[in-house]
């Protein structure tokens, strides 16, 4: 039995010389397994925790007020970079996730003043920061620059509305002497040895076109020879000479 006893010593790499020892060592073994384990659950753990973390003060961030906020620190970046637009959208996200962010106001109405050349919302950032903002000293010279954009704004539009006035200047009226138009016309058609007709209630153009010229569908004709004495085709008025014109045949 000494042989088997020396080959389990050799296998184990102890000098064991019974089974109480090989159960010994497979406990340990079992037990380094639970250690690891627990290891690998308090490191997922911390994982998650650390991310939770991150995510919190990133959130925090977002909703921090003014110089502190995430996106008011990116507008301001952006500003520098005189990417305005871009600046002015990071400004309204600083304020959608943080509305107390007065000076986010301030920051817009400058750039809608001097860089974007829009008064209006320039305007409106101003009064929205003289509202909010509790930094007293200073809305008192903000409230001067509200004043200059106001000012500026109204001869924007003082000017926009004189160029529109004088450049609808009114027509004034042609007196037409219907009387002087109908002699030349006649005087027109006598050297052209043309016919007249008297017109009567109840006449119309295509009744007459049909009278004279043998057709309804000449009343064209007959209009565009009287164009300057009828104010349209349906429209004859009693003791009107109108010309009959000669049909090309």
């Amino acid at each position: 039995m000494l042989l088997p006893q020396i080959q389990v010593s050799a296998y184990f790499g102890r000098g064991c010389t019974s089974g109480s020892n090989i159960a010994q060592m497979k406990h340990n073994y079992s037990n380094k397994l639970e250690i690891c384990t627990l290891a690998k659950l308090d490191f997922k753990n911390i994982l998650f925790l650390i991310i939770v973390f991150v995510a919190g003060c990133f959130s925090n961030n977002r909703n921090a007020l003014n110089e502190s906020n995430s996106f008011y620190i990116n507008a301001e970046k952006l500003k520098r970079e005189g990417k305005f637009n871009n600046s002015v959208e990071a400004f309204f996200q600083c304020l959608r996730h943080s509305p107390g962010s007065y000076k986010a106001h301030l920051q817009l109405a400058m750039i809608f003043e001097d860089n974007l050349d829009d008064l209006s919302q320039a305007i409106v950032h101003y009064q929205h920061y003289i509202n909010k903002s509790p930094e007293k000293n200073q809305t008192s010279v903000v409230e001067k620059w509200l004043q200059r954009a106001e000012k500026k704004y109204y001869n924007s539009l003082k000017m926009k509305y004189e160029e529109k006035d004088s450049a609808a200047e009114p027509e004034v009226p042609q007196v037409i002497d219907e009387k002087k138009l109908s002699h030349q016309s006649q005087k027109s058609a006598e050297e052209n040895n043309e016919s007249f007709y008297v017109v009567r209630e109840g006449d119309t153009l295509n009744q007459i076109a049909k009278d004279f010229l043998g057709d309804y569908k000449y009343w064209s004709l007959l209009y565009e020879a009287n164009a300057d004495i009828l104010i349209s085709p349906e429209q004859l008025q009693v003791g009107q000479r109108l010309i009959i014109p000669q049909l090309d045949l």
